[in-house]
This record gives C-alpha cells, structure tokens and sequence, in this order.
C-alpha cells in the first residue's frame, strides 16, 4: 500500500492503539493519581503517535529519525511508569489491562520503531555510498579530461584523429622524443596513456567504465584544436541504485 500520510504507517497505528489502551487503564486508577501517574502515563503515550506524526511531516530523514528516537524515548518512559504502577497496590488489581498495554508496547510498537529506524539506518548507508560512487566518477573523470588538455596544449601537433573527423584514441606528437607519440585510448574500457615506447598506464580504475570521442577540431593556420567528450560509468554488476551513476564530461584544447 502507497504510504500518503503519516495515518498510513503501521508503527502510527499501533501508537495509537497504545495510546487508547492506556487512557481506558489509567480510567481505574484512583482519583488522587489524577495529577500524578495518571497525568504522566497519558501524555508519555500520547507523545508517541504526536512524534511519529510531527516527523513524517518535517520533509527530511534526519528531522524523521529525530522524531522516532523521540517517540522511542516516550515508550521507555510509559515502560517504566507501567512497571512502577505493577509495583502500586491499585496496580496489583489489573493484571489484564497491563498485559493488553505491555503486548502493544513491547511487540506492536517497539519493534516497528527499530524497524524504522534499522531502516533509516540502511538508508543512511545507501547514502553514504551513493556519494563515494558518485565523488569517485567526478574525480576520476576529472582527472583524465586535465590530463588529456595538458598533454595537448604541451603537443607539437595532431596525429589523430585527422583534421575534421572523430574516433575513440587521440595520438599527439611530442617534441619530446621519448614520449613521442603520446596517445591516449580505450582497452575494455578502461582509459590508457602509452608514451613513446613505454608500456600502457591505466588511467581509470576497475570500478568504472569510460568511453570518450575525440573531435579533431582543427582549421587551416591555426593551432591545432581538439574537442573532448568524456563518459564515466560506475560499475554495477548487482543493478543497486547507490552504485547507479554516469557523467559525461567535455572539454577541449589546443596547441600552443
């Protein structure tokens, strides 16, 4: 079922319920409690469905979390009234009512409370996650695009592409004979850097996929101008959604 309102969660319900069974049991306390444990236990269970509901309103999970550690808070609290009343010579005469209140507070409300917030927890990992995948993308993307228009602009010309056309490698020739050519490509896709006669260095990682066209950008008399675009894929082999993020990037550079 489509969760619309607060009135919709089962934990609300449930504190509800609490709530209701508690004012019918504190009805037989005696009079004189009617300040005391009588005034207590009422407005600790009436705290937990009010916080329940004020933090599905707030808008944010950690307001929400907030509110359900409050309303756990609140469950302790009408816990230990209840034990004190056991404890009471009027609490000695109402077996029946402290079993139906312990039943709703121990197995109705508690653990629906740790649920969520075991929840909120999970969810506070995704999350956490969901940032590492995503900062890990940007930085690795970064990194080869700054790499790419540095090694261009320090070129003394365009091998490849030729002028005007596209392909997946770039190949520059350097006035450094050692590292002459420098090319830049794609193996499995993973980007790779080869200078000269040296053997390839892996520019990305095993934990992301690249993919990128280099555009030949060039016109007669001028410098030689290439045009960059850069994709970054997160590897996700389990289809989870935190690992779930791809960037393109662009860029260009040219000759000095």
């Amino acid at each position: 079922m489509k969760i619309q309102s607060y009135k919709d969660l089962i934990v609300w319900q449930k504190a509800m319920e609490l709530a209701r069974a508690v004012y019918t049991l504190t009805d037989t306390f005696p009079r004189e409690e009617i300040y005391g444990i009588t005034s207590q236990m009422k407005r600790a269970a009436v705290s937990i469905p009010s916080n329940i509901a004020e933090g599905s309103r707030r808008g944010t999970k950690k307001d929400y979390r907030h509110f359900l550690l409050n309303a756990f808070g609140s469950g302790a609290e009408l816990e230990t009234q209840i034990e004190l009343v056991k404890q009471l010579p009027f609490g000695k005469q109402a077996p029946k009512g402290f079993t139906l209140v312990e039943l709703l507070l121990y197995i109705g409300l508690a653990a629906t409370i740790l649920i969520s917030l075991s929840v909120f927890a999970a969810e506070t990992l995704a999350a956490r996650v969901k940032n590492q995948t995503i900062a890990e993308v940007e930085e690795q993307g970064r990194a080869v695009l700054q790499l790419i228009t540095q090694a261009v602009r320090n070129a003394d010309s365009i091998i490849a592409p030729a002028t005007s056309t596209s392909g997946a490698s770039l190949s520059l020739s350097m006035a450094d004979a050692t590292i002459s050519p420098t090319i830049f490509d794609l193996a499995s896709a993973t980007l790779r850097l080869r200078e000269g006669d040296g053997a390839p260095v892996l520019l990305t990682n095993t934990r992301v996929t690249a993919n990128f066209t280099i555009r030949n950008l060039s016109r007669a008399s001028t410098p030689g101008t290439i045009g960059i675009q850069l994709t970054v894929t997160h590897v996700n082999p389990d289809q989870r959604d935190e690992y779930e993020f791809t960037k393109t990037f662009y860029g260009s550079a040219s000759l000095r």
